[in-house]
């Protein structure tokens, strides 16, 4: 019973951060689609071979790209690549948590949660960068908010080693894996699975 109790506290913090990420920035779609990563990529594409030279590309007193379009739209999309990174920063935290405890229990489970959980945050990288690019013309920027945001996992481990700090007492340990095990299957039928069949060509 407290087994079950603490998988459906685990599955409730994962929804509670989903909200909480949906009321700080509503205008996100956190639903991460390579449709339209790539319907984005082909905008500006087509916003590049029409207007050609006439795309505001300013040059800065250092001779960088200054970003794409006016200013309303770079502002709108700094500020879209910096919520997103933000959010998938809050949303990585306990994706870190949980890669840690799979490993302490068993190296496999933890090398397998880590080469997935890395699978699917590709595209988030690239919702995090594209905007931040196009906003100010600067790849290290774009870099850096992807950077930020891939540190809550790290971070997360950490939290989870200086759980366990002075040993995996019995008690502890049944708690974590049944928090972590709440948290994994909904990040994996909310997040993993749906990341799998939009990359599938087949869709099947």
């Amino acid at each position: 019973m407290f087994t079950a109790i603490c998988f459906i506290n685990g599955a409730a913090i994962i929804f509670l951060i989903d909200f909480i990420i949906h009321k700080i920035s509503p205008e996100i779609d956190h639903e991460l689609n390579i449709d339209k990563i790539n319907t984005f990529s082909q905008t500006f594409s087509e916003i590049d071979s029409k207007y050609g030279s006439n795309l505001v590309q300013v040059q800065t007193s250092h001779g960088k790209k200054d970003g794409f379009g006016d200013v309303t739209t770079k502002r709108t999309l700094n500020r879209m690549g910096i919520l997103t990174a933000l959010a998938i920063g809050i949303h990585n935290l306990p994706e870190g948590v949980a890669t840690y405890t799979g490993a302490v229990n068993d190296t496999k489970l933890g090398i397998a949660l880590a080469i997935a959980i890395a699978l699917h945050n590709i595209p988030e990288g690239i919702a995090v960068a594209t905007p931040i690019y196009f906003a100010t013309g600067s790849k290290f920027k774009a870099l850096r908010w992807t950077f930020i945001s891939a540190l809550a996992e790290p971070f997360g481990g950490t939290i989870g080693w200086l759980i366990n700090s002075d040993g995996l007492n019995a008690n502890v340990n049944g708690i974590m894996f049944g928090l972590v095990a709440g948290m994994m299957v909904t990040i994996s039928i909310k997040e993993l699975i749906p990341t799998a069949h939009r990359f599938c060509p087949s869709r099947d």
